[in-house]
């Protein structure tokens, strides 16, 4: 009966292992402590007292050791089995033992941009490019209050605010986010750079995001693509497999492809399709399509290059495949 027990009390322990490797949240943990568990029940602090740093009843034996909660339940240990099996998940054990291993703990906002930077291509001198957007989330566990939203860097002049949903003097809820749009307009012509800067109250005080743009004399075409290579991965021999590539005109004038072609040592394995062709403009902000199917008649690796010549500012693009 004992071994039976003994091999109960492992099997448990294992089986919350299992689950303790998740991040654990010591704010959850703190008040579970100090409320009890959410279906309602005594309070851990009702015996350890307002803080595990007391260490009352030896508890900080359980500092950032979820298994020693989960074993004190199961050999109902001070009685706590009875109170306690089955109102706490495995998740919530391992808040607890992250409390109990950090009592200190308080909530604090926590700041990330996603775009980090934001390329805006080609854009004709004095005249406005199309707007991006980066998104400032809150990832921690309190408000986090925006301060001023600015540009600076060696070209701030040439970027501007042109909406979105952060605003200097807002609070953004744990968990939520907003949103900063630019426009990018440049003064002269050539590479221009700078930086968009939120202040806030989180870690490290601000958040910042790369800025940059061409200024073009005259208006040009510039080509974006949707990815910059091809992976068919693994494909039968005889079996056709494709893959859609989109580009855009990102510039403000018309751009017109020269060539579309695939060349490399497997070309031969690749047929095209799409709307996009030679000698048919794309509008400015319009976007066409390559298809791309390939055929491997041979087993073995396989590569090539699309290759797209055009009129745009980056005239030549050769996307792997």
């Amino acid at each position: 009966m004992k071994h039976q027990r003994l091999w109960a009390l492992l099997a448990f322990g294992l089986a919350q292992a299992a689950h303790f490797a998740q991040a654990a949240d010591a704010l959850n943990g703190k008040s579970l402590y100090l409320n009890g568990p959410t279906s309602g029940g005594t309070t851990c602090a009702a015996c350890h007292s307002a803080s595990p740093a007391n260490n009352v009843s030896n508890i900080l034996a359980a500092a950032n050791n979820p298994s020693v909660i989960s074993a004190a339940f199961a050999a109902n240990k001070g009685g706590m089995g009875a109170l306690y099996n089955g109102k706490f998940s495995s998740a919530e054990i391992a808040d607890l033992a992250a409390f109990i291993g950090n009592p200190n703990v308080t909530a604090a906002p926590a700041a990330s941009v996603a775009p980090a930077s934001l390329s805006f291509g080609g854009a004709t001198v004095g005249q406005d490019s199309g707007a991006l957007a980066t998104t400032l989330s809150n990832t921690g566990s309190a408000a986090l209050n925006i301060g001023s939203i600015a540009l600076g860097g060696s070209h701030g002049g040439d970027f501007r605010l042109s909406g979105g949903s952060c605003a200097p003097g807002s609070a953004l809820a744990a968990g939520a986010t907003c949103t900063v749009q630019l426009l990018f307009h440049p003064s002269a012509s050539g590479a221009r750079s700078a930086a968009l800067t939120i202040n806030h109250n989180a870690t490290g005080g601000s958040s910042s995001v790369a800025l940059s743009g061409t200024g073009n004399a005259v208006p040009q075409a510039t080509l974006s693509l949707s990815a910059s290579a091809l992976d068919f991965g693994a494909l039968l021999i005889n079996a056709p497999s494709q893959r859609t590539l989109t580009l855009t005109n990102s510039g403000q004038a018309a751009l017109t492809f020269s060539a579309i072609a695939v060349s490399g040592a497997q070309a031969g394995y690749f047929t095209l399709g799409g709307t996009c062709a030679t000698g048919t403009p794309l509008a400015a902000g319009a976007n066409c399509t390559v298809v791309v199917q390939a055929f491997p008649t041979s087993a073995g690796g396989f590569a090539a290059s699309l290759n797209l010549a055009s009129n745009a500012s980056n005239a030549n693009v050769a996307v792997a495949i």
